[in-house]
């Protein structure tokens, strides 16, 4: 396998914490967010046409992230274990390439909560790191994921109080969205490539304006 490079690490001040909030991920290059910004705001224009855009949150392109492995609070002991089993998983994996596909919903169109885009690619090898870095997580003391995992990246979330036919009404505008997309010139087009060459553990921060995210330790495959 190559040399592992690792990015310098960059800790909060406030890491004396005996806990913490935190995930592993990977980052989207500034292109990408753009690319992102366009797609929200193509969906958004969609969804005002039908007087439902305020029914979600659209999340902001700086805080949008592929999400391997989300470890919640996380002990200084676990941390520490953690960075140093994800520098052996760097040594292992190559980078790859990945390229946005159709936006979706979570759970169902009939009362979507989560809209995202999808993605296209090396998933072969974005699942194959994903499940060595599980490993990692449970050998680190974290209980396995219940869920299987399904890579995608989170644009949008339902607002708090929504009238539940609002939303009924955006998941059916979102469905025709993507039914039309073929018609919709430059809406989405070939989709966005990048090059997954790194990884992060995360640290999360929840406050009322939004989740601010430190940096822990970075990775390169």
């Amino acid at each position: 396998p190559p040399p592992h490079h690792s990015f310098p690490t960059r800790r909060s001040s406030d890491l004396g914490d005996r806990r913490m909030r935190t995930f592993v991920a990977i980052e989207l290059p500034s292109a990408l967010q753009r690319y992102i910004r366009d797609q929200q705001r193509s969906i958004q224009d969609a969804m005002g046409e039908s007087g439902v855009k305020r029914s979600f949150r659209w999340t902001r392109v700086e805080n949008i992230h592929l999400t391997l492995r989300f470890l919640g609070e996380t002990s200084e002991v676990q941390s520490q274990r953690m960075e140093k089993d994800l520098a052996d998983v760097a040594r292992v994996w190559q980078p790859f390439c990945l390229t946005t596909g159709a936006p979706g919903c979570f759970p169902r169109f009939q009362r979507p909560t989560v809209i995202w885009l999808g993605l296209q690619g090396q998933l072969d090898m974005l699942n194959g790191m994903q499940a060595h870095i599980e490993e990692v997580a449970q050998r680190a003391g974290f209980k396995p994921d219940a869920r299987a995992y399904s890579p995608h990246l989170t644009i949008g979330r339902v607002q708090r109080n929504a009238p539940r036919s609002e939303v009924q009404r955006a998941g059916q505008v979102l469905r025709q969205y993507i039914d039309d997309m073929d018609n919709r010139t430059g809406a989405i087009g070939e989709g966005a490539r990048f090059q997954v060459d790194h990884f992060v553990h995360m640290r999360s921060v929840l406050q009322a304006g939004g989740p601010i995210y430190t940096r822990l330790a970075a990775f390169s495959l």
